[in-house]
């Protein structure tokens, strides 16, 4: 890229509808999607490492298969059910019935947020489920027995020992999601709402190769900072 390229993302008109707005819908969605991936994992960590629950040994191997399936699946899922007519095409499941999904409901950061958390949220509970079953169990059965309650135990205990896991957990969905472009090609292009991935692929479909080379490298730019 030039300088022209580069004042052309940061600095024109044009760069706020290229790069700023794509920026805050980037960091919009992947602070909820995180936040949502953290408390799946977390919560189905604790059921299935901390609770005699019976088949947890088969619910935790099913709770790895939305990890196996593709992005895009969970987009085209939430799609064939909540889909509206401002797409076109077939109707949606509750169009079919006599529902008509807002918007919101149907395209934009909310269905994008939640369908990236229930496909990376196994991110979250495979390593929760593994550092709980590396902690002492001596740590909480001493404070069971001076009297703390489950709560004040996983408040006290358990949550501080997990932070290095949350802080890893926290950089591979943010990772994830920041290069994800199928599910929000297909669940925010109906409502024009871009992400930095998707606003990449239209400039690589425009034929804007620099603006495309500056967008990727402000991507690359990003990862290596949440490395750090």
């Amino acid at each position: 890229p030039t300088l022209h390229h580069l004042q052309r993302v940061f600095l024109s008109d044009t760069g706020e509808q290229v790069f700023w707005t794509p920026l805050r819908n980037t960091l919009v969605v992947g602070f909820f999607a995180t936040v949502l991936a953290l408390v799946f994992g977390l919560t189905l960590a604790m059921l299935v490492a901390r609770t005699n629950i019976a088949g947890r040994n088969a619910l935790g191997f099913l709770l790895i298969v939305p990890y196996m399936l593709p992005s895009q699946a969970f987009a085209t899922a939430w799609s064939t059910v909540f889909r509206n007519r401002r797409s076109g095409g077939a109707q949606g499941m509750l169009e079919a019935i006599g529902l008509t999904p807002p918007d919101w409901l149907a395209y934009g950061p909310v269905p994008i947020s939640i369908c990236l958390a229930l496909n990376y949220f196994p991110f979250a509970f495979l390593l929760f489920s593994n550092a709980l079953n590396k902690i002492d169990i001596r740590l909480v059965e001493a404070a069971s027995a001076l009297g703390a309650s489950q709560s004040r135990i996983w408040v006290r205990i358990l949550l501080p020992l997990l932070i290095p896991t949350t802080m890893s957990v926290l950089l591979l969905t943010v990772a994830r999601t920041l290069g994800t472009f199928a599910t929000p090609y297909v669940l925010g292009s109906p409502v024009g709402y871009n992400l930095l991935s998707t606003s990449l692929y239209s400039s690589i479909r425009s034929g804007s190769s620099g603006t495309a080379a500056v967008l990727a490298i402000v991507l690359a730019a990003i990862g290596v900072l949440m490395v750090v």
